[in-house]
């Protein structure tokens, strides 16, 4: 989510959104899996390139029969598309966006972290289980 989060405040900051998020994983003897996934409509939400990438980790990746560590983790956007140059109907029986945070919330977000620092504001989700006093299950990454 961290990595989905960045990639998304760099995608507002210059004006772009995306059609399709990329998922590389690379593991201890540097073999490489990876897969993309096209939206629907381009996106420059962290909540939905994070849903679609840990989508895209859970098919890759099992810990339970993977014996190799996990070495790397690669997400990038691709099929840049201007903020402002594009614009499109939204579908009447598709959303990506359907529980994600609206647009002018992820550029207060934005804009905190830019005038006192990354760490000043934080999603639930990138809370360790130290900060929320729990254990991690096996169930933690799932949505």
């Amino acid at each position: 989510f961290y990595l989905c989060d960045m990639i998304a405040k760099r995608l507002r900051e210059k004006g772009f959104m995306g059609l399709t998020l990329h998922l590389t994983i690379k593991d201890n003897t540097f073999n490489y899996l990876g897969k993309s996934y096209t939206f629907n409509q381009p996106t420059n939400n962290s909540s939905t390139l994070a849903k679609y990438a840990i989508h895209l980790f859970n098919l890759l990746w099992n810990f339970k029969t993977n014996i190799n560590l996990i070495r790397a983790i690669r997400i990038s956007v691709s099929n840049l598309i201007t903020d402002n140059s594009y614009s499109y109907q939204q579908s009447l029986f598709f959303s990506d966006n359907k529980n994600s945070i609206n647009p002018k919330k992820e550029n207060t977000i934005d804009i905190i972290k830019n005038k006192y620092g990354t760490n000043k504001i934080k999603r639930a989700i990138l809370l360790n289980a130290y900060h929320i006093n729990c254990e991690i299950t096996d169930d933690f990454f799932e949505f």
